[in-house]
This record gives structure tokens, C-alpha cells and sequence, in this order.
């Protein structure tokens, strides 16, 4: 047997953004439902022992600094930020503010003017007058044709789907690009491969703490001037 649900607001994605969206609409008292399954992306397609490079003490993330208080977890531990700990903080978060969830994903989703609707991997609907899709990157990853028909099969991934470095242990590894995200895979499999060789065509980045000031006064102005 299968149930509708009825909803002022459906939320695509339980990841950061998501989340964030519900805690935004249980704030403004905004009928609300999330669909996905909690952290998904985060607890399945990125490397253990990853770190983020978003401070505990950055003002638009107070609640973040009152986890590790309540933790009792000084700075300097969690400085840089551990993966695991901003999971956890997540999942607290999802506890104590009681979100609306179905840890499902959606398989369909209709327009029939007014509403949505949408179809979950559950076999349940969902009525909605509005949506937001908060999906992240997972989806759209993507790998260059040329190099399906260069590589033989089996023999390469997109970095999300190789979330497990000690797999390709005496291993000859091949990064292509050289982001950040490069940068980082490297330095993981440089711990279990034996060898690590990075191509890219642009200049080398600059290896230097990341500068977020830039982005105070951007995100002031979404606060006083959402439009």
C-alpha cells in the first residue's frame, strides 16, 4: 500500500544544502518535506581522512563551533575540519531540530499546474507547491569520451567513484586535472600507490591557506538584498 504525502515545500537532496534549506523553512514556519538519504554523498563518495577547508569559527557557521564545544573537542583538533566530524554535526543537527524526512530518493517528478508531484523510489508520492533541488555534484560527474576509448575498461574512475585510496595500493596512478581536487587525490594515494603522476594544462595553483574575506560582503548582501 502506498502514501501520498501533501506538501508546501519538497527539498531534492539531504546533503549540506538541503538540510540547510529545511532548518531555513522550519524557521519561517514553512510547511516542508526532504527526501534522500542523509550525507549520502559524503559518507560514501569522499575519501576517510579528508579534511574541509570551512573553520569551525567562520560566522556563518556558529552552530558548527557550538558542536565542537559540545564535544568538548578543542580548535586545534578539528583544525582543519575532519569529515567525519562535520558528518556527525549533520546528523546531530537533523536529531535535535526534528527535520521533516523520507530517506528516499525521488525517481520522478510532474508539473500539473498548481503542483508537483513526485514519485519516490519507496513507491510513495509527494503533492508539492514547491520545489527545491538541492542534488549536488554526484550526478553530473563526468569523464571525457576520448578517455572511455583510450583506458581499457576497469582500469580508471572519476575520483568519486574511487572514495577508497587503498584500493590502488602498489598501484601506478594517473590524476588528470590539476585542481585542487587533483592536488588532494595525490596526496591520499601517495600514502598507498607507487607512484603518483599528475597532467594538467594550466598553470600550477598556488599552495597557500585558502582567503574567504572576499565572501563576507557577498554574503551580507544575500541577507539585506535576497533578489
Amino acid at each position: 500500500m502506498t502514501d501520498q504525502h501533501k506538501t508546501d515545500l519538497l527539498i531534492i537532496g539531504a546533503g549540506p544544502y538541503g538540510l540547510a534549506m529545511a532548518l531555513a523553512a522550519q524557521a519561517q514556519h514553512i510547511d516542508y518535506l526532504v527526501t534522500g538519504k542523509p550525507m549520502a554523498f559524503w559518507k560514501n563518495h569522499m575519501p576517510s581522512g579528508m579534511y574541509l577547508r570551512t573553520p569551525c569559527d567562520w560566522h556563518t557557521v556558529d552552530s558548527l563551533e557550538r558542536y565542537r564545544q559540545a564535544r568538548r573537542l578543542t580548535a586545534e583538533e578539528i583544525q582543519p575540519v575532519p569529515v567525519e566530524f562535520f558528518i556527525g554535526y549533520l546528523e546531530e543537527t537533523i536529531k535535535t531540530h526534528h527535520l521533516s524526512m523520507i530517506q528516499t530518493e525521488v525517481e520522478q517528478l510532474t508539473y500539473d499546474n498548481p503542483d508537483y508531484t513526485a514519485q519516490l523510489r519507496n513507491g510513495n508520492t509527494v503533492c508539492a507547491s514547491n520545489i527545491v533541488v538541492a542534488t549536488g555534484y554526484y550526478p553530473f560527474r563526468y569523464i571525457p569520451e576520448e578517455y572511455e576509448r583510450i583506458f581499457p575498461e576497469g582500469s580508471f574512475a572519476h575520483s568519486s567513484d574511487a572514495c577508497d585510496p587503498g584500493l590502488l595500493a602498489g598501484k601506478r596512478c594517473l590524476i588528470i586535472g590539476g585542481r585542487q581536487s587533483a592536488f588532494e587525490w595525490a596526496g591520499l594515494l601517495s600514502r598507498h600507490a607507487a607512484s603518483v603522476d599528475i597532467v594538467y594544462r594550466h598553470k600550477t595553483p598556488e599552495f597557500k591557506p585558502s582567503d574567504w574575506s572576499w565572501a563576507h560582503a557577498y554574503i551580507e548582501r544575500m541577507r539585506t538584498d535576497p533578489g
